[in-house]
């Protein structure tokens, strides 16, 4: 994905989507510990909507315990 990450929520419906995170400082650090496989993570940040994408500019991310 060209050095970005994805994180992929379930919705209380059950739906799944693939957000896209901003190249921010936090997204940065964390892409080494996951850049070669997939991880079940904790994520925080804002969620923003542009031309029918969403992405999110991370604030906090862990793997998930």
């Amino acid at each position: 994905m060209n050095g970005s990450s994805a994180i992929t929520v379930t919705g209380a419906d059950g739906k799944k989507e693939v957000i896209l995170a901003d190249k921010n400082d936090v997204a940065k650090a964390f892409h080494k510990t996951i850049c070669q496989s997939t991880e079940k993570v904790t994520a925080e940040g804002v969620i923003t909507e542009k031309d029918g994408k969403k992405t999110i500019a991370l604030t906090k991310i862990e793997a998930a315990k």
